[in-house]
């Protein structure tokens, strides 16, 4: 990474052990700069034999309600602060190509 850290994510929300993160990133589109947000989730969990903690981007049927919890406050989130900011709705974004 080149001495550069790594910024952090802008919200997080969690639900046992899974995890929602919203990232803004800037983009550029016809000259236009403006930032993009995007969501990764993952379940974190330890490893039995080693005692670690672990990330899985790989969901048990008993996860999912979950992943649907965090993942429904992102959105929430996202929305909200699109409402506080420019007002682009999200069908917007979507039909830019700024994904």
């Amino acid at each position: 990474m080149n001495g550069e850290r790594k910024k952090p994510p802008e919200k997080k929300f969690r639900a046992s052990g899974v995890e929602a993160s919203i990232w803004t990133n800037s983009r550029t589109f016809n000259g236009q700069t403006r930032d993009v947000k995007s969501v990764t989730v993952e379940r974190r969990y330890k490893d039995p034999q080693s005692g670690e903690w672990k990330s899985s981007s790989s969901f048990r049927a008993s996860d999912l309600p979950l992943v649907k919890f965090v993942l429904d406050e992102a959105y929430r989130y996202i929305l909200s602060q699109r409402q506080e900011g420019s007002g682009a709705s999200v069908e917007e974004e979507d039909m830019t190509g700024l994904q």
